[in-house]
């Protein structure tokens, strides 16, 4: 019994061989008149939406303003077996990247070329923006007074995201990829200090930049390093949590902060004097001799803190 399974599967392994062997100069054909081309698509878009949507495979995804004498459109540049379809129903945009590739496509040698979406929007304020991709890069940016977002929600796999734009509400998370936030509250990303937006970033094995002026903060990475900013009195709320990472504070102050790692060290400086609370099961401590108003809460197992003050 056991002899004739083995005979059987011998029989199935050198069926396929043979189907795969036959099959593969067709194939080859296929994909190399296919790399010579991208499947291209730009389409015009309305003037406002009351939610945009793009959801990608393994395209890059960028979300911009139109620029001057520029229509409203959404461009896209992907491999032939990538198909990308746009609809626009009851305000709503989406944008939906689909998979194609037939089963041998899906094999290592013939991988496809990343694509790019790119969605050009008028100068608006929306309501809601939701980015995903898997394997691509997510990038929002927009000048100052240009384009903005009250939410927006953003989920990678092994892409990075930043998000440079005015929002009043973000959460944006990924596995294996970077969060990059510059990020304002209302029409200007940069000089709006001390609004009430408020920053969710989580990623597992990415690191965390943020120099936005959020004044509520939420950053965890499970490996990564995570690095934020705050010289302003806006700022009530941050939590910052790490594992394996190193956490760097650089002018923060606020009514509440916390943070916490185990097995990274902690800088930070400080715009104004804080109660320092700072706790290390095997690291050294130095934190100013100075207090403040609000309490700034740190700990760490294996790491150092090291505290001071802002010049």
């Amino acid at each position: 019994m056991k002899k004739a399974l083995c005979l059987l599967a011998v029989l199935f392994i050198i069926a396929g061989g043979v189907l795969l062997f036959a099959t593969f100069p067709t194939v080859l054909a296929e994909r190399a008149e296919d790399k010579l081309k991208y499947y291209t698509i730009t389409q015009n878009l309305a003037l406002h939406y009351d939610r945009v949507e793009v959801h990608a495979i393994n395209a890059d995804v960028t979300v911009t303003n139109a620029a001057d004498e520029e229509e409203p459109a959404v461009v896209t540049k992907t491999d032939p077996v990538f198909a990308v379809t746009v609809t626009e129903e009851d305000g709503h945009l989406v944008v939906r990247e689909s998979d194609q590739r037939k089963w041998y496509q899906k094999i290592g040698i013939f991988s496809p070329k990343p694509g790019k979406i790119e969605v050009r929007l008028a100068d608006a304020v929306y309501p809601e923006l939701i980015l995903d991709t898997k394997n691509g890069d997510l990038n929002v940016e927009a000048p100052p007074r240009t384009v903005s977002f009250e939410t927006i929600g953003t989920e990678t796999v092994n892409g990075d995201t930043n998000i440079h734009i005015a929002v009043d509400f973000v959460v944006a998370k990924s596995v294996n990829g970077d969060l990059i936030f510059t990020i304002g509250h209302g029409s200007d990303p940069i000089t709006s200090l001390g609004q009430t937006a408020a920053v969710f970033g989580m990623t597992t094995n990415g690191n965390i930049i943020d120099v936005s002026t959020a004044t509520h903060k939420s950053l965890t990475s499970g490996s990564g390093k995570i690095h934020t900013s705050g010289a302003f009195t806006g700022m009530a709320k941050l939590y910052v949590k790490t594992t394996n990472g190193d956490i760097e504070l650089d002018r923060i102050y606020g009514q509440d902060i916390q943070v916490e790692t185990v097995n990274g060290d902690v800088t930070a400086s400080l715009w104004k004097p804080m109660n320092c609370q700072a706790t290390s099961l095997h690291g050294d401590i130095h934190v100013p001799a100075e207090t403040g108003e609000y309490p700034f809460t740190v700990s760490t197992t294996n790491g150092d803190i090291t505290v001071t003050l802002a010049d």
